[in-house]
């Protein structure tokens, strides 16, 4: 699942080299996250949880449910709902959270918390707006000005309630599912700091480390996609 402000259309280059490997692949768009405002949940967090819930009890084989940035939360949650559903978590640069814990919270820990913050507007309908002219810096360090050209045309209004909801997790549901956390090295939106606290201070089963910014479904995404089997292939999945 796609990050804060993104939709499904970031796995474009990433879908296709997991369907050349035989992979079946899914990429939901989050309720809202097409761009039509009118469709964002009042409760995002909860409503996502249960869309992509939903879809995961359609599959007959475990899941490899993977979450960028702000959609780790969402994967968190939807561990509370089906369990037995899936195989991994996969966070990607994504946050792994604590029961109770927020986004916001957590996010107020790293280094660049300020420099982020004046990158978001948050508007008075309740929704977040990123800031064109931080997209390069913050978002897409490493890609190429065409993948950045596409990103500023497709980035939509965030629910801000998707940074203060707390998840809520149990140990006898998400804490039996295995965890594997793909680091972005040259991330300057979750800082390596960041995502080295949050591996740490939840357990996490395998680790990727990328040499990749905060996009590398953009910017790397053969080395993405080898990840995702390497952590496929050590669970036999």
């Amino acid at each position: 699942m796609a990050g804060a402000w993104h939709g499904r259309w970031c796995w474009e280059k990433l879908t296709p080299l997991l369907e050349k490997k035989s992979h079946r692949v899914i990429t939901p768009e989050l309720a809202g996250m097409n761009g039509d405002q009118a469709e964002l949940p009042l409760d995002p967090l909860s409503n996502w949880a249960d869309q992509i819930a939903e879809i995961s009890r359609e599959q007959a084989d475990p899941v490899v449910l993977v979450g960028h940035s702000r959609a780790g939360l969402v994967i968190s949650e939807v561990a509370e709902r089906v369990p037995d559903k899936l195989g991994v978590l996969v966070y990607l640069s994504a946050y792994l959270l604590k029961n109770g814990q927020t986004l916001y919270e957590v996010a107020q820990r790293a280094e660049n918390a300020a420099g982020f913050a004046a990158a978001v507007e948050f508007r008075d309908d309740g929704t977040a707006r990123f800031k064109q002219e931080y997209l390069a810096e913050l978002l897409y360090n490493d890609a190429s000005d065409e993948d950045r050209e596409i990103a500023s045309q497709s980035l939509v209004l965030e629910p801000t309630a998707s940074f203060t909801t707390p998840v809520r997790l149990t140990n006898d549901k998400f804490g039996r599912i295995p965890k594997a956390f793909v680091e972005c090295a040259w991330d300057n939106a979750i800082p390596p700091a960041l995502q080295q606290a949050m591996q740490e201070a939840s357990r996490v089963d395998i680790r990727y480390r990328l040499e990749s910014g905060h996009s590398p479904f953009f910017s790397a995404p053969m080395d993405l996609m080898d990840a995702l089997e390497g952590i496929a292939t050590q669970l036999n999945l």
